[in-house]
């Protein structure tokens, strides 16, 4: 079996190199430098591995941040349609972040009008004490259920964070890519909202 080999010049020095056709990496016999072949149409030359390495240590870098914007996009997503379900709505379709202290005056309110009205409907003091209570727990429970899922966004969002900062710190965004890989799809991302 015979070799088919081509003559290319080194990329760094410009010696001219015998190769096999099909050599992907070769190092130059002159000065020693390690060049990757690059074969188009017309044309085969070679490129100082180096360079190679760096700019695909660029892109990964890019890919590597775009890939943490998506994530951080994503949980920001998730949060406000979470947001949206825990809001209460008022009378007049306004939403707001629920908030137990609506449920203390609800409270306060119906143990003054218990008071005030003792004397006049008796019995049904109980019943307007007995629906502030109600409406204090009630409130108090979702503002404790919003209160929850909001930190558990934050902290998704620093879990994030941190894993590309720490990637971006040693170098090493295959490895932050690599985790990527079992990150959750959109359906599991769908499922675990249904979950919180």
């Amino acid at each position: 079996m015979t070799v088919k080999l081509e003559t290319i010049n080194c990329g760094n020095c410009g010696a001219p190199l015998q190769i096999p056709e099909t050599a992907q990496f070769v190092t130059c016999n002159h000065c020693s430098t390690s060049l990757a072949v690059k074969r188009m149409e017309s044309v085969t030359l070679t490129e100082k591995l180096e360079q190679t390495n760096e700019r695909l240590d660029q892109t990964e870098r890019r890919l590597a941040e775009m890939v943490y914007r998506n994530e951080l996009a994503g949980e920001t997503r998730r949060w406000e349609r979470q947001r949206e379900t825990l809001m209460v709505t008022d009378k007049h379709g306004n939403k707001s972040k629920p908030s137990g202290l609506a449920g203390f005056f609800v409270l306060i309110a119906s143990i003054i009008i218990s008071l005030v009205a003792s004397n006049a409907v008796g019995g049904l003091a109980f019943l307007f004490i007995f629906v502030g209570i109600f409406a204090f727990i009630v409130s108090s429970i979702k503002q404790q259920e919003f209160e929850k899922a909001h930190r558990r966004h934050k902290e998704r969002r620093q879990e994030i964070t941190d894993r590309y900062t720490q990637a971006r710190d040693n170098n090493s965004h295959s490895d932050y890519l690599q985790q990527l890989e079992t990150a959750p799809t959109p359906e599991d991302f769908l499922r675990n909202l249904g979950e919180t």
